[in-house]
């Protein structure tokens, strides 16, 4: 089994931890990261030879909180962040991107297809159930679902690294269950660093 924590620093940090158990229930594997940001990882993306940790920008603030406001709060400024990790590797290989802010609650599966890792996420343009940081709502007609995959294309064995973000065509998507697109339906990702 493989997990992973946010606020493994203690509450509302970047702080982020993942490891694995066996099947005698012995832990194997375990470490811990800092991400860009404090944010509400609701979701994580394992396939076979990579772990993702999606940072979106539902963010975590102790001072916002001390001071009486929404301790996760919805800040698409931060902006969006995908760290990806060779399962094999360790914390210190983990390669950034960075995206056009959206939400992502949970991943509905994922795989890798040659040199792409593809999975399928509900996606939305602002986070639902979430506030500003001023405590004032976010816009309802954009905290609505769409279904998109998250294709990213590692070249030459890993590095460099190149991914982007595309859509999945409405057409497989039951015309009752798709929702409008937003800015968010096609961002690019952009490599923040070497491994």
């Amino acid at each position: 089994m493989v997990f992973f924590g946010y606020n493994a620093a203690g509450p509302l940090t970047p702080a982020l931890s993942f490891g694995s158990v066996n099947a005698s229930g012995v832990v194997t594997r375990f470490d811990r990261f800092e991400a860009p940001y404090a944010s509400m990882v609701h979701d994580f993306i394992v396939t076979e030879n990579h772990l993702l940790f999606p940072i979106l920008p539902i963010t975590g603030s102790m001072e916002r909180a001390m001071r009486g406001k929404p301790p996760y709060a919805w800040e698409p400024e931060k902006g969006a962040y995908v760290g990806v990790m060779k399962r094999n590797g360790s914390a210190k290989d983990i390669v950034w991107f960075r995206a056009e802010s959206c939400y992502v609650f949970h991943v509905m599966n994922a795989w890798e297809e040659g040199d792409r890792i593809i999975a399928d996420v509900m996606q939305f343009e602002e986070a639902p159930l979430f506030t500003h940081p001023d405590g004032s709502p976010t816009d309802p007609k954009k905290s609505r679902a769409r279904l998109l995959p998250l294709d990213l294309r590692p070249r030459r064995q890993y590095r460099p690294l190149h991914a982007d973000l595309s859509r999945r065509s409405d057409r497989r998507i039951p015309a009752h269950r798709r929702s409008p697109r937003g800015t968010c339906h096609q961002p690019r990702l952009v490599r923040l660093r070497q491994p």
